[in-house]
Parts: C-alpha cells; structure tokens; sequence
C-alpha cells in the first residue's frame, strides 16, 4: 500500500474528497493535525520536565514552533 502526501493510504484523500466522510477539506485537517501534534509535543515536554537543565529557555522553542506555523 502506498500512501500519500497526508499520509493517508493513496486514493482516500483528494482535494476535493472528504476523509473518511470528515467535513473539512484534507488541507484543513492536515494544518489542524500540524498545529496540534507541534505544540501540544512542546507543551507537554516541558510540563513532564524534559527540558530541565537543557540551558534553553522553552517558551523560546514553543513561540518559534507557533512562529513556523503561522507562516507557512
């Protein structure tokens, strides 16, 4: 099986078909999936104490992470 650009096996997303039966363009649903995995992965590393002693400040990475997705 191969799959597509989204990730989904080919032949199920199109630009002008659903996901399975979803609503929202793919496009859509793949910039919502983008925001959520990027930030809530920064957000949740720093709550557990990854980045404890790293010497870097998170919100730094969580405003350039944001920064990168609003602009592209």
């Amino acid at each position: 099986m191969s799959l597509d650009r989204l990730g989904a096996p080919s032949g199920r997303v199109s630009q002008t078909t659903s996901v399975d039966g979803h609503p929202a363009p793919p496009a859509i649903l793949h910039r919502a999936l983008s925001f959520w995995t990027r930030l809530h992965g920064v957000l949740s590393l720093e709550l557990a104490g990854h980045f404890a002693g790293t010497g870097f400040d998170p919100a730094l990475l969580f405003a350039a992470e944001l920064d990168d997705l609003l602009t592209a």
